[in-house]
C-alpha cells in the first residue's frame, strides 16, 4: 500500500510531499497518490515544491543519467507486459507532476545496491547545497540520503550585520581636516578620561566614543546609505525564476511534444507576470487616489482615466 505525507512550511512557503511507493504496487493505487500531491501543489502555486521517498523503481523500468543540474530519466524500452507495463506507467505519472511543476530530481547515487530507488525532485535546485549518499544498515538495508538546503533569506541576516556596524566604522573620512582633529586629541586629558573608567573594556568603549565626537566636530558626516532598489515582491520573483527554468529547457528540449508543452508553460507565467506587474499597477493608482481624496477631503467618487494606445 502507498503512504503519502504532506507537509507545509509556512515561515518559508514550502510544501514536502513525502512518498512511499511498495515495489508490488499497483498502477491506480501510486496514481491516485500522485493525484492527491497534484492537487495540493496547485492549491499553493506560490510555494516552493519538494517531492522525496522510496519509490522502488528499479533499472528495468527507468534509467538515469547525470546531467548539468539533477539527473534526467530515460523509461526503458522493451516488454510492456503485466507488472512492467503498470511499473513504467505509475513512473510516468511522477514524472509528468515533476515536469508540470519543473521539478529536477538531484539524488545521484545509488541507493540500494546498484540501484536508485529513493529519490528527492525539487523546483529550487539552487537553494541545495549538498545531496549525498551514506551508510545506514542499523536501521534499513537502503542508504540514507542526507540533504542540507538553504531555505529563508540568509540574505535579511547579512544586510542587517551590515547595517549594525559601529557609528565609527560609518563616518566618512575622506574630506577631513585632520590638521585640526590632531590639534583637538592634544587637548584632551586622556588620563583623566579614563581614570573614570572601571575596567578595561570601558576605557575602550570611552576612546572610541570620544574619537567619534572629535571626528564629528571637524567635518566627518556619516555615508549616506546607498538607495536600495525596490525589492520584488515574492510571487513575482518566483515567476521569474520558473520562467527562466521553462527557457532552459526549451533550449535542451529537442522533442517537438515536449517544446509544444513547455511553450504553453511559459505563456502561462508570462501572462502571470504581466497580471503581476497590472495588479501592482492599480493598487498604486489606488493609493493615489486615497491621498488625493484625504487632501481633498473629497467624498466623490473619483478614479484615474487610462487611455487605450
Amino acid at each position: 500500500m502507498c503512504e503519502l505525507l504532506i507537509i507545509e512550511l509556512t515561515q518559508v512557503n514550502k510544501i514536502i510531499a513525502l512518498v512511499y511507493r511498495p515495489p508490488d504496487s499497483s498502477s491506480a493505487k501510486f496514481v491516485e497518490i500522485i493525484s492527491k500531491v497534484k492537487t495540493v501543489f496547485s492549491k499553493h502555486e506560490e510555494h516552493s515544491k519538494m517531492i522525496c521517498g522510496d519509490f522502488n523503481f528499479p533499472p528495468t523500468i527507468v534509467r538515469w543519467k547525470n546531467a548539468e543540474i539533477g539527473m534526467t530519466s530515460c523509461v526503458q524500452s522493451g516488454k510492456n507486459e503485466g507488472q512492467v507495463h503498470e511499473r513504467k506507467e505509475s513512473f510516468r505519472k511522477l514524472d509528468e507532476l515533476a515536469e508540470d511543476n519543473l521539478m529536477i530530481q538531484i539524488v545521484r547515487e545509488n541507493t540500494r545496491g546498484s540501484n536508485l530507488l529513493d529519490l528527492i525532485y525539487t523546483d529550487e535546485t539552487e537553494a541545495v547545497e549538498m545531496c549525498k549518499v551514506c551508510e545506514m544498515t542499523s536501521i534499513s538495508d537502503h542508504r540514507a540520503i542526507i540533504t542540507k538546503v538553504s531555505w529563508g533569506n540568509p540574505h535579511v541576516q547579512e544586510c542587517e550585520k551590515k547595517v549594525s556596524k559601529p557609528e565609527i566604522a560609518r563616518l566618512n573620512l575622506q574630506n577631513l581636516d585632520w590638521e585640526s582633529v590632531n590639534t583637538e586629541l592634544m587637548t584632551i586629558d586622556w588620563e583623566n578620561q579614563f581614570n573614570k573608567c572601571s575596567d578595561v573594556p570601558h576605557m575602550k568603549e570611552k576612546l572610541i566614543e570620544t574619537l567619534v565626537t572629535v571626528l564629528k566636530n571637524n567635518g566627518s558626516l556619516e555615508n549616506r546609505k546607498k538607495v536600495t532598489k525596490k525589492s520584488i515582491p515574492l510571487k513575482r520573483r518566483r515567476l521569474f525564476r520558473k520562467k527562466g527554468k521553462i527557457e532552459k529547457r526549451l533550449e535542451k528540449t529537442a522533442k517537438e511534444k515536449g517544446k509544444t508543452k513547455l511553450l504553453k508553460s511559459l505563456a502561462e507565467v508570462t501572462k502571470l507576470l504581466r497580471k503581476s506587474y497590472e495588479d501592482e499597477t492599480e493598487a498604486a493608482e489606488r493609493k493615489v487616489i486615497q491621498a488625493i481624496k484625504k487632501a481633498l477631503k473629497l467624498s466623490t467618487s473619483l478614479r484615474i482615466r487610462k487611455e487605450k494606445p
